[in-house]
């Protein structure tokens, strides 16, 4: 799919630094998902990618540009970063895609992602593509001020909840909550498992209070440095992290398999 959508323009047709494809998502973590998974598509294609996100070393992801990108792939920070500084150019994208359009706005981007849609390509000639688990009228309005005749596709699931999914709700006091949290991890023997809380503040604070109770777990907030957030999803990818805590800003859209 990569190959047919970027084939319109050839190579030797446009400046070395403009970009063919670009894909932009709300967080560092996803932006890296989603590179990785394009590495495995784009093997055999003959496409360069780059991704480019906050907190790690500036330079080094500049130069990934050095001797052109196809595809670029990263949060819009960055990416306006990068572009204001002349280090690609989008004037020549043919392919545009939002990863968690929803989350966009909930995170206050949408200024910037006006910012970057208005340098490329107008709508009827580049292919934009918005993904999101939910569609806001916000999400919407933008598609239909961005995209040449834009067509809502919804995937219905065949079934609300997988058959291995077992859902439990409880109702405890404030005070409650904590305690009754390490007798589950404890009663239920799980190897893999993901916590989500509301603020940064409470993440670290559950943090604390696990590792105290002897119960290996991490934090994934924006307060923690981003080479270290990587190192705790590729640790609890691999199951040497039993509990991974996190805010719903930085767990959206990532995808992680064997959760017990």
């Amino acid at each position: 799919m990569l190959n047919t959508l970027l084939t319109r323009l050839p190579r030797e047709a446009r400046p070395k630094n403009s970009i063919r494809g670009i894909v932009i998502a709300p967080t560092r973590e996803l932006a890296v998902q989603i590179h990785s998974d394009a590495q495995v598509l784009a093997k055999h294609t003959g496409l360069k990618l780059a991704c480019v996100f906050g907190g790690v070393d500036y330079e080094k992801q500049r130069r990934q540009f050095d001797e052109g990108a196809d595809i670029l792939i990263g949060t819009p920070g960055r990416i306006i970063d990068y572009y204001k500084q002349h280090v690609f150019d989008l004037r020549h994208v043919q392919v545009c895609v939002l990863d968690e359009a929803d989350r966009m706005f909930d995170l206050g981007f949408i200024a910037d992602i006006r910012y970057m849609l208005r340098k490329m390509p107008p709508p009827n000639q580049r292919q934009s593509m918005l993904f999101s688990a939910t569609l806001s009228q916000r999400v919407l309005e933008l598609a239909y001020e961005h995209m040449n005749s834009p067509e809502l596709v919804r995937i219905e699931p065949d079934k609300i909840t997988a058959d291995k999914v077992r859902q439990l709700i409880y109702f405890p006091a404030m005070e409650e909550k904590i305690p009754l949290l390490i007798g589950v991890l404890r009663t239920a023997e799980a190897t893999r498992t993901m916590v989500f809380v509301n603020t940064r503040r409470m993440a670290d604070r559950l943090e604390e209070v696990l590792r105290a109770n002897h119960i290996n777990a991490q934090a994934l907030s924006g307060d923690v440095p981003q080479n270290k957030r990587l190192r705790y999803i590729k640790e609890f990818h691999s199951g040497e992290l039993a509990v991974l805590i996190a805010t719903d800003v930085a767990s959206r859209g990532l995808h992680i398999p064997d959760v017990s």
